[in-house]
């Protein structure tokens, strides 16, 4: 009420009636506001003095001091609330609604953080999981260094052009034996490398040269006993 009556004796009931007839009309949003239970959290308090600018409109309306200020019949005041009460919410939804929303899903996440934080955060790794990234880990460098110590292996071999072949000795008639293979030896000499440290003669030639000096010898040997004989 915009004029409370405070007790029930003639002079409060006439000051009511006065003052609808001369006092202005109070803020009804103060009033409100003044009445509040104080028990009432912040965000009850806050939600329960929002009130709709048509209703307070049509209060002020309807407390006219003037007839001809007032609603004409009370058609028209149940239309105007009816109209009030279902138009459309602005788009803007009020700063206290807001404001208690966010409290509201700020509990919530704090409530969830402080859950989290009791139950453990760390990320947790299965012994099966890190073990197979450890041995993956481990192919990996394997696969890397395989290809390094093979190609340090294939440097210290020699290469296959490289060996020097033993060239035929020049057989002369009538040479002896000793002179054939001091020659091959000195021939054969050469052919000896810092790889390995191992002569790698050419075989075949060597076979033949003695076994030509061989034929050679017992050709002489023929040719000397024939002559004997005369």
């Amino acid at each position: 009420m915009p004029f409370p009556l405070k007790d029930n004796g003639e002079t409060a009931r006439n000051a009511v009636m006065v003052s609808h007839m001369e006092a202005p009309v109070p803020d009804i949003l103060e009033l409100r506001r003044q009445n509040i239970p104080g028990g009432w959290s912040s965000a009850k308090q806050e939600h329960e003095i929002m009130v709709p600018a048509w209703l307070l409109t049509m209060v002020v309306r309807c407390l006219e001091k003037l007839p001809e200020g007032r609603y004409s019949n009370g058609i028209e005041l149940h239309e105007t609330l009816v109209l009030g009460s279902t138009s459309a919410a602005p788009e803007e939804a009020p700063v206290a609604i807001l404001r208690a929303e966010n409290e509201q899903l700020q509990a919530v996440v704090q409530r969830y953080r402080d859950e989290a934080a009791k139950n453990g955060s760390g990320i947790r790794i299965s012994k099966y999981l890190l073990g197979g990234l450890v041995l993956l880990s481990l192919l990996g460098i394997i696969g890397l260094a395989r290809p390094l110590f093979s190609q340090k292996n294939n440097t210290d071999l020699p290469a296959r052009d490289s060996l020097t072949k033993v060239t035929p000795v020049n057989l002369k008639p009538g040479s002896p034996k000793s002179a054939v293979k001091k020659e091959l030896l000195h021939d054969t000499g050469n052919t000896k490398k810092d790889t390995a440290g191992i002569n790698i003669p050419d075989y075949d030639s060597l076979s033949n040269a003695t076994k030509l000096a061989d034929q050679k010898k017992k050709h002489h040997k023929k040719r000397k006993k024939f002559l004997g004989l005369f």
